[in-house]
């Protein structure tokens, strides 16, 4: 929950408004209910407490679980994890490309092994 508290939801208030597929090439992952079409990153990986920006501007964005847990919000944790977050297992073109790869084909290959999105969520999940 670190990108949703205060001080992590400030640190990437540059790409609150920056769509998800413009960002993932992509709005859905196969096998998974959410469609992502037309939503913004900041919509996604929505605030836990709106009382918590005192200190920053939360673009219209309000308290949201909607999407909690979902492939696209570990998508996006891991993606901000990637560019900010020195020494991340996974290099932000890394993330890119694995998330892209999966939305688009249903699986990816990371070494001997394939996943599809919601083992890669897991992996996502266990990297945190």
């Amino acid at each position: 929950g670190y990108w949703r508290n205060s001080n992590g939801w400030c640190r990437w208030k540059d790409y609150h408004n920056d769509s998800f597929e413009t960002l993932f090439l992509s709005s859905s992952c196969s096998g998974e209910s959410y469609d992502y079409s037309g939503k913004k990153l900041g919509e996604i990986l929505a605030p836990k407490n709106q009382n918590a920006y005192q200190n920053c501007d939360v673009y219209g964005f309000r308290r949201n679980n909607t999407y909690s847990g979902s492939f696209g919000w570990h998508a996006i944790a891991t993606w901000l994890n990637s560019k900010y977050v020195d020494g991340y297992i996974f290099k932000e073109s890394e993330v890119l490309s694995l998330v892209r790869t999966v939305m688009a084909e249903g699986s990816v290959v990371i070494g001997d092994s394939t996943y599809n999105c919601e083992q890669l969520k897991v992996l996502f999940d266990s990297t945190y």
